[in-house]
């Protein structure tokens, strides 16, 4: 009895407990196997421009099975290590099988046990790693079988829980390309409800995108701190995309759901990034519209620079470069 106790306690420590203010940082899952913008500056020159700008604390960390199945982790422990060091936590996300392309199903040229091995392997890497906190377990599942999923979340889950038990928080996606999470629930995994998200995946162009959309694909059965916003995004100049953010953003305060990730630094040809392309110059109006929901200070802010409302600056008119040069 003792022996569990005292490792129920070690696993504590592991436990997310913060609001999760988050940040999609893709590159690993793509051919390229390289962060994006990695070009321009350092990786950690950006994590430190996230935290001191939007509070970020998390990092969505998307790969490929292509990619861990080479075996050469550098990029990813240099990351992790550097996330660690400005105390930011990880999420990691199994974004696709193939680096060349997003699958329908987690099973897209790949049996459930290569699948569930190819999680093991990330698992005893980075079970050590204490701000490793979350496991993504599959990205968008592009069809409406949610029986399938969840069987196959729950087999993926039961095999992490028995290599490494109550280490891990479960973040486990819906049907519709994430979208749809209306027969989600998180006590259906066999782990303690309060280690299960479920992630909904959320743009202009997804659903119906509107309130009757997400009051049947984001169930109000499941509880505010249950839910992540793991992705979401928005091309900031163009108007009909910012006045979606503006609407979604205040429904999901309305519900007091406030764990978001957001998508993602620069280079996104549905969202563009919360960079400009050529990755130095940050889109400070765009980053005051999400930082509002983390505020608690949000309101539409059509208009807003002309306002001073930036919430970290309060010189609008401000240059853009984060170089510390006007």
């Amino acid at each position: 009895m003792l022996r569990l106790i005292l490792m129920l306690v070690a696993a504590s420590q592991y436990t997310q407990s913060k609001e999760i203010r988050c940040m999609n940082f893709y590159g690993l899952e793509t051919p390229r196997r390289d962060f994006v913008c990695s070009w321009a500056h350092d990786p950690e020159w950006y994590l430190k421009q996230l935290q001191s700008n939007l509070d970020i604390n998390t990092i969505r960390l998307p790969f490929s099975r292509d990619y861990i199945q080479t075996g050469d982790f550098t990029l990813m422990d240099l990351f992790i290590s550097k996330c660690k060091k400005l105390n930011m936590e990880i999420i990691l996300d199994y974004h696709r099988t193939w680096e060349s392309h997003q699958g329908p199903t987690p099973e897209e040229g790949v049996t459930l046990l290569e699948f569930v091995n190819t999680w093991l392997s990330v698992c005893d890497r980075y079970h050590s790693s204490e701000n490793v906190i979350g496991i993504g377990i599959f990205n968008e599942y592009q069809g409406m079988d949610v029986d399938y999923l969840k069987r196959f979340q729950r087999y993926t889950i039961n095999a992490i829980e028995t290599a490494h038990p109550n280490r891990f928080e479960y973040y486990v996606g819906c049907t519709r390309w994430g979208g749809d999470c209306a027969e989600m629930n998180p006590g259906d995994y066999g782990v303690e409800p309060h280690r299960v998200f479920i992630e909904s995946h959320k743009y202009s162009f997804s659903g119906q995108a509107d309130h009757s959309d997400w009051e049947h694909s984001i169930p109000r059965s499941v509880p505010p701190q249950n839910w992540l916003i793991g992705e979401t995004g928005w091309k900031h100049g163009v108007l009909l995309e910012r006045e979606w953010a503006e609407r979604f953003l205040s429904y999901l305060e309305g519900r007091n759901i406030t764990n978001v990730c957001a998508w993602t630094i620069a280079h996104s040809g549905d969202t563009e990034g919360w960079w400009n392309d050529n990755c130095q110059d940050f889109d400070w109006s765009k980053a005051a519209l999400l930082k509002s929901l983390w505020t608690r200070e949000f309101k539409s802010l059509r208009g807003y620079e002309n306002q001073s409302l930036y919430p970290f600056e309060t010189n609008s008119t401000r240059s853009t470069s984060l170089n510390g040069q006007t």
